[in-house]
């Protein structure tokens, strides 16, 4: 409780200047380019995701996410962004054992983000779109207990299945728009761990992320 009461001390802030400094009529305005599209963002930008993230590449077993993604434009460089869903999570135990403890979560992160090089990039008249560019963002992330289970393997049970998970991440990423089409991909350090469970290396420690998906008009 403590946790979340301090996350709120420390966004409120960011979000009282942003609305005070941010024109609100900001998204709306198209800016002096041949393609004044590609600069356009909206206030409120609603996505659908796929994404895996990367995790150990030596018997890597690919994770799958599907997300609904919500992004909300505090500012010409600030905005919040939620994604919420269900992680299919395969747990794997190293090159000797041939198939992992695949589980199924619901997940979801919400995120501050700063765009650091929106004014850069329009300066020298590169794409922008809904965010367009480079972030740098502080998000809490959330892997519910599982509520699937299925294990092939008779040297691994379902107890060896991922178990729910909570922290706080700082993350440095890079997403892309292109007419309805959406990238991200981003990579962080955990800087609060929020669980009893140990984590270390790509298995919560550090995170990588790579994500596709539709965003709707």
């Amino acid at each position: 409780m403590k946790k979340i009461i301090l996350l709120t001390i420390f966004f409120i802030p960011i979000y009282v200047f942003c609305q005070k400094g941010g024109n609100n009529d900001f998204n709306e305005k198209k800016l002096n380019s041949s393609d004044s599209n590609a600069y356009f963002i909206q206030k409120n930008i609603y996505r659908l995701t796929i994404a895996t993230p990367l995790k150990n590449l030596s018997y890597y077993v690919p994770d799958i996410m599907l997300l609904g993604n919500y992004e909300h434009a505090l500012d010409k460089n600030v905005s919040v962004a939620v994604n919420a869903g269900v992680r299919m999570y395969n747990q794997s135990f190293g090159v000797y054992v041939a198939d992992p403890v695949t589980s199924y979560h619901f997940t979801g992160t919400a995120e501050i983000r700063y765009y650091y090089a929106l004014q850069n990039r329009t300066k020298k008249l590169r794409h922008t779109k809904n965010y367009t560019g480079g972030y740098l963002s502080l998000s809490q992330y959330l892997l519910t207990n599982p509520f699937a289970i299925q294990s092939k393997s008779k040297q691994v049970s379902e107890k060896d299945a991922a178990p729910k998970q909570a922290g706080i991440y700082l993350n440095i990423g890079y997403q892309k728009q292109f007419k309805q089409f959406y990238f991200n991909g981003y990579g962080g350090i955990l800087i609060l761990n929020e669980t009893s469970t140990t984590v270390s290396g790509f298995n919560g420690a550090l995170q990588a992320v790579v994500s596709i998906g539709y965003v709707f008009k």
